[in-house]
Order: structure tokens, then sequence, then C-alpha cells
């Protein structure tokens, strides 16, 4: 869902508050996912480490907001 949000076509402000939004709402839909955070990070990561499908999905996740904070930066409004 998230790579569908298309944050490259938008302003950075406007890409920020559009992920910001949609982590909120995602999070309020999906109780069950906040609860699996919560223990994985009571373990440290243990079990998401060893997972290479969630590093490869947090990959495109973490470069998605790097190249906003970039854009943001760049134009002098982050």
């Amino acid at each position: 869902e998230e790579a569908a949000l298309d944050l490259a076509g938008l302003a950075p402000e406007e890409a920020l508050d559009t992920l910001v939004r949609f982590t909120f709402d995602h999070h309020d839909r999906n109780p069950d996912f906040i609860r699996l955070v919560m223990i994985e990070n009571i373990h440290h990561g243990d079990y998401l480490a060893r997972s290479q499908v969630i590093q490869k999905l947090n990959v495109r996740a973490i470069d998605a907001v790097a190249e906003l904070y970039r854009r943001g930066v760049q134009r002098g409004v982050f």
C-alpha cells in the first residue's frame, strides 16, 4: 500500500504529510501490526533481522523516506 502513494510526484511537504497520514491510518486499521512491532521491539529486532523478505521491504521504505528528505533539503523546506 505504501508503495502506491507516489511520494515522488508530490512536493516534499505534501509527500511527508501524505506519508504520515497513511502511516497513522494504517496503524489505526491494523492494531495487530502494532502488537507485532511492540513484541519485536521487546526482542530487539532479533526475528526481523533473520527475515530477508522484511529487510528488502525496509530498504524500499527507507529509500523512499531518504529521497523525500533529500528533496526537501534541496528545496530548503526541511
